[in-house]
């Protein structure tokens, strides 16, 4: 009868102070560090670390160390100790590449999302720049792609548990570009940029698709005898884009003065238009390019030659006429004939 009273007294003390028994564990790692989680709670606590307070019997441990394999281990609290165990051995797990990407054109931006994959399995989107985790160390064919850029591949070998820098450098796919020209003449296409200007192509035909470089800038279309075309704001291609812009050209206009001596003498000028008049004269608004200028007086040898045209100058030519020598062949052109203009005056006359 005592012994099983005392046994009750025993178990009934057990269930009413037994939950206040408690032990501990000294959790150790090799490389120290490790965050230590129990039960599947995190402690808040890194190895080496001394857990007090913990429920007696089984408990499951995890240790967590950037780089390395997680371990786990199922230890045994005893009441009022706390136990030690051997150090745990935590083991790499292969590695990480440390992205970064950019862009081969300086004036544009990289891309926002890239693609990755290793040893083209597991094409991966990403933000760089980012962490890539390996699972196993060695080397690998790294391939990163982005819409609108050529895919690049690159060698890296990752050293067990090592971090490596990777720099990608994409270059940008051209931007398919057709320029519309009115009038339609060959034409010469440049970018201003802060950082100067970019040729982007000569003796382009209008209508026709051309590749151009990616980026932004001040767009400027030139062609002979016309006026240097600039777009009002910075045009911006995006890499493998396609463009079409219309562009309206102007004729460069110039001015001519014919002198001649003796004066009076009629002129022809032929050219991207054809006017005459009698000397002096001067021609205005003339457009730019070459032109062939006739001058002929009754009694002297006619003369002619080639002047050319510029935008916005003034040309100027003057000829000295010889008299027809004496007992000259009969047929010789009458001025007045050839030029019925009055003296001093540019207007235009039929063409032959």
């Amino acid at each position: 009868m005592i012994a099983g009273s005392v046994l009750l007294m025993v178990l009934g003390a057990w269930a009413t102070y037994g939950h206040l028994l408690t032990g501990g564990l000294r959790i150790t790692s090799k490389p120290e560090g490790a965050r230590i989680w129990i039960n599947g709670v995190s402690s808040g606590q890194v190895t080496p670390a001394t857990i007090k307070g913990l429920s007696l019997g089984a408990h499951r441990i995890l240790l967590e160390l950037d780089m390395y394999q997680t371990e786990t281990s199922e230890l045994s609290v005893l009441p009022l100790r706390v136990l030690t165990p051997h150090p745990a051995i935590l083991k790499p797990a292969g590695g990480r590449v440390m992205l970064q990407v950019a862009s081969l054109n300086p004036d544009l931006p990289p891309p926002d999302q890239v693609f990755v994959a290793f040893d083209g399995v597991g094409k991966t989107g990403v933000r760089p720049p980012c962490r890539l985790p390996v699972s196993a160390s060695g080397g690998y064919q790294m391939t990163v792609e982005a819409p609108g850029y050529k895919p690049l591949k690159l060698p890296v070998r990752v050293p067990e548990g090592s971090e490596v820098p990777v720099n990608a450098v994409l270059e940008p796919l051209p931007a398919r570009v057709t320029i519309v020209a009115s009038p339609a003449e060959a034409l010469d296409v440049e970018r201003q940029t802060e950082s100067g200007v970019q040729s982007l192509g000569k003796n382009l035909v209008s209508g026709e698709e051309f590749l151009a470089s990616p980026g932004s800038g001040i767009l400027v279309v030139n062609s002979e005898g016309f006026r240097p075309w600039k777009s009002a704001e910075p045009v911006r291609w995006a890499p493998d884009q396609k463009a079409r812009i219309e562009v309206a050209l102007e004729r460069e206009l110039g001015n001519l003065d014919v002198l001649s001596q003796p004066a009076g003498a009629g002129v022809l000028i032929r050219g991207p238009v054809q006017l005459g008049g009698t000397t002096p004269a001067r021609f205005e608004g003339l457009p730019s390019g070459l032109y062939n200028v006739t001058c002929a007086l009754v009694g002297y040898c006619p003369e002619a030659r080639n002047v050319r045209i510029s935008d916005g100058q003034n040309s100027s030519t003057s000829f000295s006429l010889d008299p027809i020598p004496v007992g000259a062949p009969a047929g010789t052109p009458a001025a007045q004939a050839m030029f019925p203009h009055s003296p001093g005056q540019a207007r235009p006359t039929p063409a032959p």
